[in-house]
């Protein structure tokens, strides 16, 4: 497998792999829905693990900025999770398999494991789909400054992303 490959990245491998990676693992949220992605995924027959799928609330406080949407607390996903009688975080769940994507919520807390399983069972309509949709912001809460912002690092946040830096 391979991890944070973009689209640019996936079809270079494709092309020149002997072997073609079974998966990517990248960050999917739903202010960072990267459905180019998933699509050229797809059709190259690469699954796709989702990191970061709940916003990744407990990143360090060096990877935090103050300007930072919590996706938890997002309108729109706790809307969808009073509709459906369900946590936000289940609605998160439900979101990414929904897509088809592996999802890897982080939790040591065993009510909260079981919760995570618990969310295969929450059904999402093409309303609440559409609400959910309609969240994507381009916005990494994970944006790989640790290693481009590094004085010297041959990394910069277009050569990682293969997309310019937001503003």
């Amino acid at each position: 497998g391979v991890s944070n490959f973009s689209v640019k990245k996936i079809q270079e491998v494709s092309k020149d792999a002997k072997i073609v990676p079974e998966m990517n693992q990248v960050e999917l949220q739903p202010y960072l829905q990267q459905n180019a992605l998933l699509e050229a995924c797809k059709e190259r027959g690469i699954l796709v693990t989702a990191y970061s799928p709940l916003g990744s609330l407990d990143r360090p406080a060096f990877l935090r900025r103050e300007e930072d949407p919590i996706l938890l607390e997002d309108k729109t996903i706790v809307d969808v999770s009073a509709k459906a009688n369900a946590s936000p975080a289940q609605i998160l769940i439900a979101w990414h398999l929904h897509r088809s994507t592996a999802v890897i919520p982080k939790s040591s807390n065993p009510a909260r494991i079981r919760q995570n399983f618990e969310a295969a069972r929450v059904r999402l309509g093409a309303e609440e789909l559409a609400s959910i949709a309609a969240l994507e912001r381009n916005f990494r809460v994970l944006d790989g400054g640790l290693w481009w912002k590094e004085e010297g690092s041959p990394y910069t946040y277009e050569n990682l992303w293969d997309e310019p830096q937001p503003q």
